[in-house]
């Protein structure tokens, strides 16, 4: 309770109830977490919930490559075809081969972002509780989970405006800096610039909201919690991507 009371005297514009549980089922935490975060938020706190959050990485995972899928397949085979080790193949091996690993793509990308979020909130629930704040890891898992619907929305812009405009699938959202500034150089640069998205940076900035309603945490405090694990992800992104294009350079010639 006294949690509860001091978050709300640092925010008094959030309109909570004093003292008292928010209730909200799931749908109303989602579209809250879009018009009102810290409510959302608060009723995240009373009771936190992962099934929608699960469907939700989920459809942010697929729904993109679904909504424009054979473009999607035309990106993976041409890309395939300038990989060393395939010229030799016909166009129908080139074609199956293509399919399969679009298809295993597209299966294993919701196993990949449901590791990626257990193990983010965990992170963020270290941290948390480092800077004092009082949650469970579960809050840090529904909160965490309810932002992908940020992901959801950047990933549906972007296949929707392929689809309309005829340019097929856009690996690179919309939002994101490389869409607005191109030509970046490969490597690190692009890939820690990949992670800085409209939609992205708007999911750090109300996680920050949730996360100093949650744990009863100074507001500040709480950005700079979220904000600095951001900044690790960009930078773990661009090294990854670094590794990779060396990797590539150095085998694919």
């Amino acid at each position: 309770m006294s949690t509860l009371n001091r978050n709300e005297a640092m925010n008094p514009m959030d309109n909570l109830p004093e003292g008292q549980p928010v209730h909200m089922n799931p749908f109303q935490k989602l579209v809250a977490m879009v018009t009102a975060p810290s409510r959302a938020a608060a009723a995240i706190r009373t009771k936190p919930d992962v099934l929608l959050p699960i469907v939700l990485l989920v459809l942010a995972s697929v729904a993109p490559f679904l909504l424009n899928f054979q473009a999607y397949k035309d990106s993976v085979l041409s890309a395939m075809s300038m990989q060393a080790g395939t010229s030799g193949m016909s166009t129908e091996q080139m074609t199956a081969l293509a399919n399969t690993s679009a298809y295993s793509g597209l299966a294993a990308a919701p196993v990949m972002v449901l590791i990626v979020w257990l193990l983010g909130a965990l992170i963020l629930f270290g941290a948390v509780r480092l800077v004092k704040g009082e949650c469970r890891y579960s809050h840090m898992l529904s909160l965490s989970g309810y932002a992908a619907v940020f992901s959801l929305l950047s990933g549906l812009l972007t296949a929707v405006v392929g689809l309309v405009t005829g340019n097929g699938f856009m690996a690179t959202p919309l939002t994101s800096l490389p869409a607005l500034v191109p030509n970046l150089p490969a490597g690190f640069v692009a890939g820690a610039a990949s992670g800085i998205e409209l939609f992205g940076i708007w999911s750090v900035i109300v996680q920050g909201i949730g996360v100093s309603v949650i744990a009863g945490i100074d507001r500040k405090k709480a950005y700079a919690v979220v904000g600095v694990l951001y900044a690790l992800g960009l930078l773990f992104a661009g090294a990854m991507a670094g590794i990779g294009t060396a990797l590539a350079s150095a085998f694919g010639g």
